[in-house]
């Protein structure tokens, strides 16, 4: 009898994830352009039938899947975690399923204004989150030489022509199959080095940042590496690229968000609104994305002061190299 098997226990997951087909709905046969049908000579309709009834049929053959086996890994606190396209997913009990370690902590005005007149984070509570949701970094994977070529030869286009170049070689003149296979092997190592590695190697750059931040922890003022930022951090706005994503609470900064939506101007962020009842959320007026440049940064610590909202493929750059890298994951 096989076990029924649970997430709970399990070491390996499997991940599926359904390719959809082209989406056909806007698509126009031919002959059923204004141009191509005029109005003496139109399309007949039992074309423009059978025309539909293909494309019903070839709609069947053409859905896909993606399929993924991720390990299960353990923080220190046995937490159970996956890592899957640039993100961390933890184990929720409750539901049986694996959810965005980042999406379990909700941040609120009133719950920052309260870290801020505590002192910030204690260094326990930090070094506990950081475990629990991941180091605020965002790691793209550049496969090495052999796995790149691997990866091109192993495609059904270069098995079908590798299979004509045998043949070639076999049954035919010999030179033309050595001709043949020279140029599947030149055409094939060059996309995929200098085309498809490269590109991925200028992703990886795009991704990494690693600057030093201060933080108030224990309500004293610490220099810690970017990467060990913490949710919930209060961290200052020093004037270069932020490295996470968060909402101003005290002072204002100016921020060139060029990177993220291509706008040539500045943009002033000023400190969220935590008067009222305590249940006030976040604008995104005081909201500052990582990845852009801050060109001004004041306040009453002589910078603006920021609490940390999202670390590492959660951010809004890490989104954005996540649909580059994985676009069907993403979407």
């Amino acid at each position: 009898m096989v076990p029924e098997a649970s997430l709970a226990t399990a070491s390996y997951v499997l991940i599926e994830e359904e390719i959809p087909a082209l989406d056909e709905t806007v698509v126009t046969d031919p002959g059923e352009t204004p141009d191509e049908t005029p109005d003496e000579t139109p399309m007949p309709n039992w074309s423009r039938r059978v025309m539909k009834k293909w494309r019903r049929i070839m709609k069947q053959f053409r859905t896909a899947s993606q399929k993924s086996i991720i390990a299960i890994e353990l923080t220190d606190d046995g937490d159970r975690f996956i890592e899957y396209t640039c993100m961390r997913y933890v184990y929720d009990g409750k539901e049986d399923r694996f959810r965005p370690a980042a999406d379990l902590t909700d941040i609120t005005p009133a719950e920052s204004e309260r870290l801020l007149a505590l002192g910030g984070l204690n260094q326990t509570e930090a070094i506990r989150r950081r475990a629990f949701i991941g180091p605020n970094e965002i790691v793209v994977d550049v496969p090495s030489i052999f796995k790149s070529l691997i990866t091109e030869f192993s495609s059904l286009f270069y098995v079908i022509q590798s299979m004509g170049a045998w043949t070639c070689l076999g049954y035919s003149a010999w030179n033309i199959g050595v001709l043949w296979f020279l140029t599947i092997i030149i055409t094939g190592g060059v996309k995929a080095l200098s085309i498809v590695r490269r590109g991925q190697k200028k992703v990886a750059e795009l991704a990494h940042h690693s600057t030093n931040v201060s933080v108030l922890r224990n309500s004293e003022w610490s220099v810690i590496p970017s990467s060990d930022v913490a949710l919930s951090d209060i961290m200052k706005v020093d004037d270069a690229e932020i490295p996470c994503d968060g909402h101003i609470l005290l002072g204002a900064a100016v921020v060139n968000e060029s990177m993220l939506t291509g706008e040539p101007m500045p943009v002033q962020k000023i400190a969220a609104d935590s008067s009222g009842s305590g249940d006030t959320s976040f604008t995104s007026k005081s909201l500052i994305h990582a990845g852009t440049l801050c060109m001004e940064s004041t306040g009453p610590y002589g910078k603006a002061l920021m609490i940390v909202t999202a670390v590492g493929g959660s951010t809004t750059k890490g989104q954005l190299i996540r649909m580059v890298m994985f676009p069907q994951s993403v979407r």
